[in-house]
């Protein structure tokens, strides 16, 4: 049972802090104890990926593919993650991520590094008897707790709820999530407060790769679609390369990777 929505885990993987130590953007990053490969769609004993990422612009009546950036992705022997490394488009080191695991083998502290190596920001994660991630604290560069991600599961450890806390325990704004039977996540209640401000549904492909987006924010109801595409599998069943593509088939994003093998 796949119980992480890729699409969400897998550009950002974990919620991300710029250098000033805000936090730009929520993501349900840590599904359960471990960040493993499973939690990537990852198939086979991986142990390194690099991806590129472009953006395709129109230039006359043509598209154009615009490098916007790199990241490569490290993983140990038994497929816990171990680093992030970021770059920007211009090829220059942006930040790294380095994750931590006590003896049980949970991730229980991420470590942000800015481009000159300095930790600009931590995070804790505190866990349930089931090994779900329950609680994500997040600490800036002074020490000072900066926000705080608290998770609901339900009986099949599937993730229900996340909410987010500023430094204040002021609740800021929560996600309720919805599963298919296959436990791929297929809707997302956003609030900001206690308003609903927009909500996002996913559809899958028999291999539980997200292949459509639909995003609808309550305040046009207009609805915004993506759709995805995968090609290029190497012999272990891992896709090579990505493409999102708006609702009337132009293509926006691709995404190319290179992945080696224990």
């Amino acid at each position: 049972m796949k119980k992480s929505l890729f699409v969400i885990q897998y550009f950002m993987l974990i919620s991300c802090i710029n250098h000033d130590g805000h936090l730009v953007k929520i993501d349900s990053h840590v599904k359960k104890s471990t960040k493993d490969l499973r939690d990537h769609h990852l198939r086979g004993k991986v142990k390194y990926v690099s991806e590129l990422h472009f953006r395709y612009e129109q230039s006359n009546n043509s598209y154009i593919k615009e490098l916007t950036g790199k990241q490569e992705l490290f993983y140990d022997s038994s497929g816990k993650q171990s680093e992030i490394i970021i770059y920007s488009d211009n090829g220059s080191l942006d930040q790294k991520r380095v994750f931590k695991y006590d003896s049980f083998n949970k991730n229980i502290e991420i470590d942000f590094y800015n481009s000159l190596g300095v930790i600009y920001n931590k995070v804790y994660n505190k866990f349930d008897a089931d090994n779900n991630c329950i609680e994500s604290d997040f600490y800036g560069n002074s020490n000072s707790l900066i926000r705080v991600i608290k998770f609901k599961y339900d009986s099949g450890n599937n993730m229900i709820e996340d909410e987010l806390f500023n430094f204040d325990n002021k609740l800021e704004s929560k996600n309720i999530y919805k599963y298919d039977e296959r436990g791929n996540v297929i809707s997302i209640i956003n609030y900001f407060g206690k308003m609903v401000a927009s909500e996002t549904f996913y559809t899958y492909n028999s291999k539980d790769d997200v292949i459509n987006r639909k995003y609808v924010p309550c305040s046009t109801h207009s609805a915004y679609i993506e759709k995805y595409s995968y090609s290029n599998f190497d012999p272990t069943g891992n896709w090579q390369e990505y493409i999102i593509c708006d609702e009337e088939g132009i293509k926006l994003d691709l995404i190319t990777r290179e992945i080696k093998y224990y």
